[in-house]
């Protein structure tokens, strides 16, 4: 369920873990709430399902063509591929880890740290300057 004027998404469907879960909307971008607006709007009229169709159409009507939007051409990327680049970029704006391992769903922060963040190596070459003599 999307709660747009509360501002947080309930979702998740595979693990007790990421059942139900809250996701709040980050206030910071307005036009994740105008994004989620229009397809709310689209929503399939008979099923009110907001993805009437399979996941590999799903890709093809809908993840391809933001990808494309946003300048990004690799047909190896998938919606999964998002919890990873979230997870990173959370970590990395510093969301404390149990917050972030209640928002991805997942039982055990480990599951979240060692599988969906990545850093790069100027992240981790940083992060090595921050150690003084």
């Amino acid at each position: 369920m999307i709660h747009l004027d509360e501002g947080y998404i309930i979702g998740g469907e595979k693990t007790e873990a990421g059942r139900n879960r809250i996701v709040p909307i980050p206030p910071a971008i307005p036009e994740l709430k105008d994004f989620l607006q229009n397809w709310i709007n689209q929503a399939d009229a008979e099923t009110g399902r907001l993805i009437p169709y399979s996941p590999q159409n799903f890709r093809q009507k809908n993840f391809r063509k933001a990808m494309k939007v946003c300048g990004i051409s690799d047909t190896r990327l998938t919606p999964h591929s998002t919890r990873h680049t979230f997870a990173s970029l959370s970590a990395s704006a510093g969301v404390a880890p149990e917050h972030l391992q209640k928002i991805i769903g997942h039982a055990k922060f480990s599951t979240t740290a060692e599988i969906y963040i990545h850093q790069d190596f100027a992240t981790l070459q940083k992060e090595m300057g921050k150690i003084q003599k």
